[in-house]
């Protein structure tokens, strides 16, 4: 067995370690690692926080997109605009997960500043957010070291289940017009939000008709078999296909392919069947989390039931109402962080994020 040269070992080291990223701005600098700024964070003025949302006569921070944006890698921007100009001295400092972000920030983004020289904003391209991870990201403005500065969070996107407002976008997708329509329509029949349910089918299936998992889930919004138990209920006449919850997921990917199995003959390949059924295990899921017993476990556990609402329902359509009423149990407001829940914490967060970005242009 060979051995690798001491100073070639040393190399190989240094620069693996640099491979990532492990940050939303690529690989740490092993040269300049970033420093835990918890204490820094704590002694920034806090009257100051948020100048996001100021009246315009302070410096503001803005970001693009306006919210964080979880399901896809994108091009962030951070834009501070200063009613008093950007002066030449002033500086910008980023905190990510409690750590001084700002050399390795800086080393990748792009700044430029308009003719009028008040908007000062830095490019970032590729950045993309861990989305299991709970961190926050904080911009500090100081137009000078003689002065405090302004302290913006970007912060997450916030999805409502029985939120009404339009679907204006689908991003990335590019369904057919009568999906979008389709969605519109059965998610104002059922009065839930038609960006959630936009963002349910892009997470589910990727508006892809014909998806099939591993767990013989089908069509737009991935009906289980299980899930299907209580949607047939009522609907009893949609068209099923004799047997297909007792065949593999194969054996029934081969025959959607080979055009046996389709939107006439199973209800789930029906593109507007397969959104109402959606929404209808949804409201089955309102349901079940409405009974005494279980509206208990989550005002007993939880301190802000009304904001979780729509996590937990997402989260048991993904992993079941049973496992997530379990992880309520043993870890009250950090229910979403339980081993069991692990993907459904991705798939929660995926949704939210898709909803409010499908919600806002």
């Amino acid at each position: 067995m060979s051995t690798i040269p001491w100073p070639v070992f040393i190399i190989i080291v240094v620069f693996t370690s640099c491979a990532g990223p492990i940050s939303p701005f690529g690989a740490i600098d092993v040269f300049n690692p970033p420093t835990d700024a918890g204490m820094e964070i704590g002694h920034l003025p806090t009257a100051i926080m948020n100048a996001q949302n100021e009246t315009g006569l302070e410096p503001q921070i803005h970001f693009f997109p306006s919210r964080k944006l979880w399901h896809r890698s994108h091009h962030f921007k951070i834009t501070i605009f200063d009613p008093s100009g950007i002066p030449f001295d002033h500086q910008i400092q980023i905190f990510f997960d409690k750590k001084d972000m700002t050399h390795e920030f800086l080393r990748h983004a792009k700044s430029t500043i308009d003719q009028d020289k008040n908007t000062i904003t830095y490019s970032f391209r590729f950045f993309k957010y861990k989305i299991d991870q709970d961190s926050e990201l904080l911009v500090h403005y100081r137009p000078s070291k003689m002065e405090d500065g302004f302290l913006t969070e970007y912060k997450n996107p916030e999805c409502s289940i029985d939120n009404f407002g339009p679907l204006v976008s689908t991003g990335t997708f590019n369904p057919p017009d009568e999906t979008i329509q389709t969605i519109t329509t059965v998610s104002r029949d059922e009065n839930l939000n038609p960006s959630l349910m936009a963002g349910l089918v892009a997470q589910e299936s990727s508006f892809n008709p014909m998806a099939v998992s591993w767990a013989k889930a089908i069509g737009l919004t991935q009906v289980t078999p299980l899930a299907e138990q209580h949607i047939i209920e009522k609907y009893p006449h949609w068209p099923r296909y004799p047997k297909i919850n007792k065949m593999g997921s194969f054996r029934i990917k081969s025959l959607i392919r080979a055009g046996q199995i389709n939107e006439t003959n199973e209800w789930r390949l029906n593109n507007e069947y397969s959104i109402r059924g959606g929404a209808n295990y949804i409201h089955y899921l309102k349901k079940y989390w409405a009974k005494k017993k279980n509206r208990n476990v989550v005002t007993n556990y939880l301190p802000n039931p009304e904001k979780e609402k729509s996590k937990i329902i997402l989260a048991s359509y993904n992993s079941g109402a049973f496992r997530v009423k379990k992880s309520i149990k043993k870890l009250g407001s950090n229910w979403l962080d339980a081993p069991k829940l692990k993907e459904a914490k991705k798939y929660v967060r995926n949704i939210q994020s898709y909803c409010y970005h499908f919600s806002h242009l």
